[in-house]
């Protein structure tokens, strides 16, 4: 626990990290300039490090007897479920957000940042010039003009970058180029997102208009993906929808709706037949990632697993395109009209369900989700159960929590780290962690097929 003083020199830190990266990165095109700025955080990384991290002596490291003490409230629960002080789900999903703050790895995290000597480069970073050569280059016989570029801060497995062109009657004035970023934690690329935003967009579901393709690094050190820009800026954020309006959040249903309506088929010939062999591979896919890695304690990461494959039957029907990242960060909006979902790379043949549990929470922001789920059925959209809202709310976060400590196991083993990698690693990965194990809390108590203490005995197994 932190004193008064050191929790107000913790977030004066932290808030000049967040400056950093929001105002001075955005004008930065010279890559000395760009070490010098990774150079600085670094610095702040470690003074936050000394502040907020205690000796290793005093670090919690009894992950093991949470375990235990997890598993006993699990049969406890079981045993005497109406029991007068028996423990309530919800004290259970308190422990599991407290593993996922408290996990043991964070301390090698903070040695390995230590122990490096100067924060290596680990973002591309695409300056006017370069995008001009690589027009002269590309284009020869078409000369093109570039007057504007500018790099988007953030971008957590892609890069974004605004290209302004004058006019020249063959590209629009106006490009987006969507540019796979070294280190991410996740295994996207734009190689497999260009045919999907071509398909979407040819069909008219509300998608960026995809233009062409650079499938080598050669150009600018990586495969990217050029479309045209579309109007609109994103309402909302990852974590909070603040004044999007309940008219976006209508377009969000629509637009899910005319997506899920289009032959996942044909836009993946080798997709599954069914929704539950689709989900079934992501699950096995999932599982692989994780168990390719060095073993982290994590208790809600374990137990979703278990609980998500004892409810597989709950998967039913046909599958369908899923854009499996619907949220109002994905999303460009003029006024209160949608213009567009953004940011495909997860895209994948799979039940509809998966895209209504993700977005609920945002969308629980703006209006009921019995108002939304109804505008979703009145466009005709697909038939929905609770049980399928419940399993895929726990399987999104389970992903995100898997990506997140992806990178948090890359830091640890001396990977190199910068703001947004940090992010990921210490306070996302929480936070999301924090999420999953309330999810399967209210997933478990609404859960009546398998005793709880049958349910934690299958996840730890």
């Amino acid at each position: 626990m932190l004193s008064p003083t050191q929790e107000i020199h913790s977030v004066y830190l932290r808030t000049l990290r967040q400056a950093l990266m929001d105002v001075l990165l955005p004008e930065i095109t010279d890559i000395a300039a760009a070490n010098a700025l990774d150079l600085c955080d670094g610095v702040l990384v470690r003074m936050i490090g000394s502040l907020e991290n205690p000796p290793a002596s005093r670090l919690p490291n009894n992950l093991s007897a949470l375990q235990a003490r997890m598993r006993d409230l699990f049969v406890q629960l079981d045993d005497a479920p109406r029991r007068p002080g028996a423990p309530a789900l919800g004290q259970l999903a308190e422990i599991a957000a407290a593993d996922a703050l408290r996990c043991e790895i964070r301390e090698s995290v903070i040695q390995s940042i230590a122990a490096q000597r100067e924060p290596a480069l680990r973002s591309l970073r695409i300056a006017q010039p370069t995008i001009q050569a690589w027009f002269d280059k590309r284009f020869p016989d078409s000369p093109v003009q570039v007057r504007e570029c500018r790099q988007l801060a953030g971008g957590r497995s892609k890069l974004t970058v605004f290209v302004g062109l004058e006019e020249n009657g063959r590209w629009p004035s106006g490009l987006v180029l969507r540019i796979d970023n070294p280190g991410s934690a996740q295994n996207t690329s734009v190689l497999d997102e260009y045919p999907v935003l071509r398909a979407m967009h040819a069909v008219g579901v509300a998608a960026p208009e995809a233009l062409w393709l650079e499938s080598g690094p050669s150009w600018l050190g990586a495969p990217f993906l050029v479309m045209r820009r579309m109007d609109g800026t994103p309402p909302g954020n990852l974590w909070s929808a603040e004044g999007v309006s309940q008219a976006i959040a209508r377009g969000l249903a629509e637009t899910l709706v005319s997506l899920q309506r289009q032959d996942a088929r044909s836009i993946w010939p080798s997709a599954p037949a069914s929704a539950r062999e689709a989900v079934e591979e992501m699950m096995r896919d999932l599982r692989e990632r994780r168990c390719g890695r060095r073993d982290v304690t994590s208790l809600p990461v374990t137990c979703a697993f278990g609980w998500l494959e004892s409810h597989m039957d709950w998967i039913d029907g046909p599958p369908v395109p899923v854009h499996g990242d619907a949220h109002f960060a994905n999303v460009l909006a003029e006024g209160d009209r949608l213009v567009c979902l953004t940011d495909w790379e997860f895209c994948h043949a799979g039940h509809p369900a998966e895209d209504l549990a993700f977005c609920r929470s945002s969308v629980e922001q703006i209006m009921s989700w019995g108002d939304f789920i109804a505008h979703y059925r009145a466009c005709g959209g697909a038939e929905i159960t609770d049980d399928q809202l419940s399993f895929f709310g726990v399987w999104g976060y389970l992903r995100n929590a898997v990506f997140a400590v992806d990178m948090l196991e890359r830091l640890a083993t001396g990977a190199p780290h910068d703001v947004q990698s940090l992010s990921i690693a210490l306070h996302s990965r929480a936070r999301v962690e924090a999420q999953l194990s309330q999810a399967l809390a209210r997933a478990m108590k609404s859960d009546s097929t398998l005793r709880l203490s049958d349910q934690m005995r299958r996840a730890m197994s």
